[in-house]
């Protein structure tokens, strides 16, 4: 089981709790509803005033931040701008007029990656790194009242669902494939709504985290009030992963890069033999890892 190294126990704290316990109970496991400390819980990481700040005065571009309402996304030019840099000439550059008036039509304004731009988060998630030893990275979600920004959907990657302003409520049910792989899935026609009862029916409030394993599928709504709140995703490392990189190294190993002999379509049942040979040497090799 991991241990938090000396001083970087505080990130995994303040999402699930009891670390050993998270990773006995939960991790990769089961989702994990953790109530948070009060209003300010998660502030000091982003608040609704640094949202706005970035929005109005940092210019960020696309694919930075997008806008999605019921699960599709907007076209970029409906909340974009033209401008400058240097010499430069730019067309996604966000209109914060264009952002906020597609808010108040019901779009969510999604802010990504800001583990790489914003100080508060880029500590944060080092934290985590440090204690999961798997990649962490982070986006923003702000959703207008009575709205959704996505549909019933599962991750490739676990997340910790950090409730920062206003309430969402969340359903999360069970996995939709094992261990999937590639990068968000919405799920096919037909289960978009799963009739069976979900394993969290929650709703969040400020302070509040929730946990998604991979794969889980879930789905969220704002209540009356407009809601923030960060994704904190964890790209975790697998063993198919590690394992190729062992196989590729076979590369080094002189007997792996010989060239198939001459007249081998030919003869197949030297080439079985030949390849047979190689294998009990790629055996050998995998012994020595």
């Amino acid at each position: 089981m991991p241990t938090a190294p000396t001083g970087s126990s505080s990130a995994i704290e303040r999402c699930a709790g009891d670390p050993a316990a998270f990773v006995r109970d939960h991790w990769a496991r089961a989702p994990l509803l953790r109530r948070g400390a009060g209003p300010d819980g998660f502030d000091d990481l982003l608040s609704l005033d640094d949202v706005d700040a970035i929005l109005a005065t940092t210019s960020p571009r696309v694919p930075a931040f997008r806008m999605v309402k019921d699960g599709q996304p907007l076209p970029p030019a409906t909340h974009t701008r033209s401008g400058r840099v240097g010499s430069q000439p730019l067309s996604d550059l966000a209109d914060p007029g264009k952002v906020f008036d597609q808010f108040h039509r019901g779009a969510t304004i999604v802010l990504q990656s800001l583990h790489r731009a914003w100080a508060p988060l880029t500590a944060f998630c080092r934290e985590l790194e440090l204690f999961l030893t798997h990649p962490v990275q982070v986006n923003a979600y702000l959703t207008p009242p009575a709205s959704r920004g996505l549909g019933v959907h599962h991750d490739t990657h676990d997340v910790f669902v950090l409730q920062v302003h206003g309430r969402k409520l969340w359903q999360v049910w069970d996995a939709a494939v094992p261990f999937p792989l590639g990068h968000q899935k919405k799920l096919p026609p037909g289960t978009d709504s799963p009739t069976e009862a979900p394993q969290v029916d929650a709703e969040l409030a400020p302070g509040d985290c929730l946990y998604v394993p991979r794969g889980f599928r879930h789905a969220a709504r704002t209540a009356e009030t407009a809601s923030l709140h960060l994704t904190v995703g964890m790209l975790t490392y697998n063993w198919n992963e590690l394992l190729r990189e062992v196989v590729e190294a076979v590369d080094q190993e002189a007997w792996a890069r010989e060239g198939l002999p001459v007249g081998f379509a030919d003869d197949p049942q030297g080439l079985a033999a030949g390849l047979a040979e190689r294998v009990a040497e790629l055996r050998r090799f995998l012994d020595k890892v």
